[in-house]
């Protein structure tokens, strides 16, 4: 569809440009259900409209019930920004039920399962599934790994998984903070845990995760200016991208460890991500 083609072409580059596209394509093929699924995707990632993803999601699905894609990619929106951990994994289900050979939704299914569910086996069985159809997925790769990462009996296979996963896609963010967090806790190598968290924020400068992630470490080696720095960027990140956790663990480690003039900032700021609802998988 022209449409889509073009409003892909200016994504990057001119979010308002691509988002006037995709209107003006809704408003001559408002049933298109890959144009409602793909502007859904647009909108949390590059406009930070959440309810207007919601919306386009549920529109395209009422089009096509069984579209594998926007069944799966509202699976995340549900899990990532609403927290809607049961409607999510009847999504995925859902999705897997109308394509059960559905690379993305496998892997996010077993993302969601090891993250979310805490079911190993589940998320092993998911990530095997999506491996065997597409063996060079580096972002199903580095998940692996990470699931693998939490049987310390073969640290070996756990390596070669995030190694071949860094050779598939050099500048994955995620897959480079999540080998700095290996080498830190599993290697004990702080400098090559350095130097991914360093090249993780060099290709996304805004991960949130890894900017938090890279504050906890720079937290351990007694580095407190260069960490106060990170755990400001990655709050600011974690509220525009909805990481769910996020800042609560970066105002808890400001309140704990921080400067004593923004201790009182901290704990309010603390208190309020909690009474949102805002909790972390790290602690209680």
């Amino acid at each position: 569809m022209a449409f889509e083609i073009r409003a892909r072409e200016f994504k990057e580059t001119d979010p308002d440009r691509a988002d006037q596209l995709y209107r003006e394509g809704l408003r001559a093929f408002p049933e298109s259900m890959e144009l409602l699924g793909n502007y859904a995707f647009f909108l949390p990632h590059l406009r930070d409209d959440q309810d207007g993803a919601e919306k386009r999601y549920r529109q395209a699905l009422n089009v096509d019930p069984d579209a594998a894609k926007n069944l799966g990619n509202y699976a995340n929106l549900l899990t990532g920004v609403r927290g809607d951990h049961d409607e999510a994994e009847k999504h995925y289900r859902r999705a897997l039920e109308a394509d059960s050979g559905n690379v993305a939704a496998l892997g996010n299914y077993a993302n969601f399962l090891m993250e979310i569910r805490g079911n190993s086996d589940g998320a092993k069985e998911h990530f095997k599934r999506a491996l065997d159809i597409e063996s060079d997925e580096a972002n199903i790769l580095g998940n692996y790994a990470s699931l693998l990462r939490r049987f310390p009996s073969d640290p070996d296979g756990v390596e070669e998984q995030y190694r071949r996963a860094l050779e598939l896609a050099p500048n994955h963010s995620g897959n480079l903070g999540n080998y700095a967090n290996f080498l830190k806790h599993v290697r004990g190598d702080n400098d090559g845990a350095e130097e991914h968290y360093k090249r993780s924020l060099e290709a996304d400068p805004n991960y949130a995760i890894g900017l938090g992630n890279y504050a906890g470490f720079l937290l351990g080696l007694g580095r407190l200016d260069e960490r106060m720095d990170l755990l400001d960027r990655a709050i600011s990140a974690a509220r525009f991208t909805k990481v769910t956790g996020l800042q609560v663990e970066c105002w808890f480690y400001l309140y704990a460890n921080g400067l004593a003039s923004r201790c009182d900032e901290a704990l309010v700021e603390l208190k309020r991500v909690l009474v949102i609802g805002d909790r972390s998988g790290a602690g209680d």
